[in-house]
């Protein structure tokens, strides 16, 4: 990005939106639940990019940086993937490997309840458990 940091920042966010992030977010799912430290690392990156896009001071906090460019933190991005992945469960778009991590728990009752088509609550006691992509999806979407 350094390179084209001649380039007016319009194109510049074009360019790292449409080529660098989705090569990084491309399974986010799976390596998203890593170390917090290894993310904050991804963060750090994306907005040192945003600093570098909108020719911004080195010396603006990193806690307003995206504010000012109005962007979604790392954590959004993956958060938002999750989402995804729930809904498209809730609604039998996966493949059947997938949908059948999840289990929907239906009532056979004559009553329309609220919680009538939730997911079932999965309960694990190590960190092994609690970093998968199951737990993550119910965790998100709870």
């Amino acid at each position: 990005m350094k390179k084209f940091k001649g380039l007016p920042s319009s194109v510049l966010e074009e360019i790292y939106f449409k080529g660098i992030v989705p090569s990084i977010t491309y399974c986010i799912t799976m390596w998203g639940s890593c170390s917090p430290s290894t993310f904050k690392v991804l963060e750090h990156l994306h907005l040192k990019a945003a600093k570098l896009i909108h020719k911004l001071p080195s010396e603006t906090p990193d806690s307003d940086v995206l504010d000012l460019v109005k962007w979604k933190p790392s954590g959004y991005i993956y958060k938002r993937r999750l989402t995804s992945i729930m809904y498209q469960v809730f609604h039998n778009s996966l493949p059947d490997q997938l949908t059948a991590l999840f289990k929907i728990c239906n009532t056979d009752n004559n009553y329309n309840l609220r919680r009538i088509n939730d997911f079932l609550n999965v309960r694990y006691n190590s960190n092994l458990g609690r970093n998968s992509v199951r737990y993550r999806c119910m965790y998100v979407c709870m």
